[in-house]
């Protein structure tokens, strides 16, 4: 009795709430050090490379000398992210490592290896349509390589991998797929869009509490007397509304320096509505939701690797 007379219940509590810490903390560490290969295949972007080049006053063309109009890049990164490294013997000679572009995707000339490929050996060659094995000699923890597909009018295209690599569990059609974000990535996303869209409220409310029970002469000539709390709301709901003042009063600012109805920069560029939309739909659904600065679909919100949307 005197033992628990000495132990308050918020010590049992502290207690409780320290022990399931410590126990999470050994499974993430158990399971970070039980991970022996970690390495992926990732599609790291899609980039535009000649839009609408037939209204150019020059021809591009490919290596055959057939003219293109519109050409696209798409990145993919070859990373190893356990700790142990990656050997050649490791891959299985029956699912080795591959590449795949859907069909219908025309594939300009050769796969380019950009970089990382004098560290591990990288070498990539074509086995049927649009499916490509990837080889290497031996990737080391943390070490990476990244190639590029050109492809002609969709940039859009699905990617996919597949390969079995003896020791590791990971799905490479999982890892290459850009259409979904991870679980730290979309609570980020959420947390950000959150401290964005509550910023405005909490002017408002800091607005209204000043004004019921102190006033605005207070908060500038004596702002000691003001609480603490409101000064922090206060200060926190003029950060987003004064960050879009200065952003709009930038582009009003160019606007005035050219004619009414000559189009600047900031015209060709998704308004930041539909960015904030996507972040959304990316926080709420997993989705990788983005808007389009292709002259073809501006301002389009779609999903990369997915026509479904």
């Amino acid at each position: 009795m005197e033992i628990l007379g000495l132990v308050s219940l918020k010590d049992i509590i502290l207690l409780l709430i320290g022990g399931a810490i410590g126990y999470l903390v050994n499974i993430l560490v158990a399971k970070q050090t039980d991970k022996k290969r970690g390495l992926i295949l990732q599609t790291t972007g899609r980039r535009i490379i000649v839009e609408s080049a037939s209204s150019c006053p020059f021809v591009v063309s490919d290596l055959d000398g057939n003219k293109l109009d519109n050409v696209y890049l798409i990145n993919i990164r070859l990373w190893n992210k356990g700790k142990h490294h990656v050997e050649r013997k490791d891959i299985s000679a029956d699912h080795p490592l591959e590449i795949s572009i859907e069909e219908s995707a025309e594939i300009l000339g050769e796969p380019v290896i950009f970089r990382g490929s004098d560290k591990v050996g990288l070498n990539i060659h074509k086995t049927k349509d649009n499916t490509y094995r990837v080889d290497f000699e031996c990737v080391n923890p943390e070490e990476w390589s990244e190639l590029g597909f050109f492809v002609k009018e969709d940039p859009n295209v699905k990617v996919s991998a597949s390969g079995r690599i003896y020791g590791q569990a990971n799905d490479f059609n999982v890892s290459i797929d850009d259409s979904r974000t991870s679980l730290s990535e979309r609570i980020t996303l959420g947390i950000v869009l959150l401290v964005i869209c509550l910023s405005p409220f909490a002017l408002i409310w800091g607005v209204w509490w000043l004004f019921d029970e102190y006033s605005f002469a207070m908060l500038i000539n004596d702002p000691d007397s003001i609480p603490e709390n409101l000064q922090r709301l206060l200060a926190y709901g003029t950060i987003v509304p004064m960050l879009a003042f200065m952003g709009y009063s930038q582009i009003w600012l160019k606007r005035r320096g050219n004619p009414k109805t000559y189009p600047i920069d900031e015209d060709y560029r998704p308004n930041e509505a539909k960015n904030i939309g996507a972040l959304w739909g990316t926080a709420l659904s997993g989705k990788n939701y983005r808007v389009s600065n292709s002259s073809r679909n501006k301002g389009e919100i779609y999903v990369p690797n997915d026509k479904n949307i």
